[in-house]
């Protein structure tokens, strides 16, 4: 399978080895779009993130969703939204390093 393109982001996703990088822990979640992981940095294994591994298969059907998505997690920085560091891509996946949150699921609370 020929590698897409994902315009307008290249150059925010680094394409060096993941798991050079970042160690993967436990399983937080599955869904429609990906499995979210607990991890943490190699060099520095006290912080913890969240790390979204979206199949690219996935993204290519849904590309302007998956742009969007991005998008919004670039433009915004504010305590009650997740923050995004960083984001990955091989080729199987994109992964997309975020702040790990704790408290459970957002439904369960609402």
């Amino acid at each position: 399978m020929q590698e897409k393109p994902l315009k307008g982001f290249s150059s925010r996703l680094s394409k060096e080895d993941i798991r050079l990088v970042y160690r993967f822990e436990k399983i937080l979640g599955t869904g429609n779009f990906g499995t979210a992981r607990i991890a943490s940095k190699i060099i520095n294994p006290n912080v913890k993130f969240a790390i979204k591994s979206i199949p690219r298969a996935k993204i290519e059907k849904d590309m302007e969703l998956f742009e969007q998505e991005l998008g919004i997690l670039l433009s915004v920085d504010h305590p009650n939204i997740v923050k995004f560091f960083e984001a990955f891509l091989d080729h199987k996946y994109v992964h997309l390093v975020v702040e790990l949150c704790h408290g459970g699921e957002l439904f369960t609370r609402l």
